[in-house]
């Protein structure tokens, strides 16, 4: 469903259109016009994470399955449950991101969405993501990625 790399501007109101191959495939495969949207993690560069309703329903579940084993799963619920909105598309195909998401992901006028998953996409400023590019590109040349990617 999602694939790619996009660039757009923020307007003064703090709306970014979602790429509209994005919507499309939300649209065809039965989705609600909007998506789940929270704050990245603290140990991440800082970006924003949108996902479509059951991906997040999926995401949630994960962190079920971690309190069910045992382990403390409040700092997630805390940290990114606790920050989750729904966004909704206005008829130009944009949302609103809220000014404390703006905020943490260092967002004033650009942003780069980056499809992660095929219901799942990142949204950064432009400066953090190309320093997330850099250690991406590292990562990728360690030998152990090449030789499990097979690239």
């Amino acid at each position: 469903m999602f694939s790619g790399t996009y660039e757009h501007a923020i307007d003064e109101k703090g709306r970014v259109a979602i790429p509209r191959p994005w919507r499309d495939a939300l649209a065809a495969a039965g989705h609600t016009a909007q998506v789940m949207a929270t704050v990245s993690l603290p140990r991440e560069e800082p970006h924003l994470m949108f996902y479509t309703e059951a991906r997040w329903n999926e995401a949630l579940e994960s962190v079920r399955k971690v309190e069910g084993a045992g382990l403390n799963g409040k700092p997630v619920r805390r940290g990114i449950v606790g920050q989750q909105v729904a966004l909704a598309f206005d008829k130009q195909g944009r949302i609103l991101l809220p000014p404390k998401f703006r905020e943490h992901a260092k967002i004033v006028k650009d942003v780069k969405c980056v499809a992660v998953e095929p219901e799942k996409f990142e949204m950064w400023s432009p400066t953090s993501y190309a320093a997330q590019e850099v250690e991406d590109l590292k990562l990728l040349n360690e030998e152990f990625y090449v030789k499990q990617l097979k690239l």
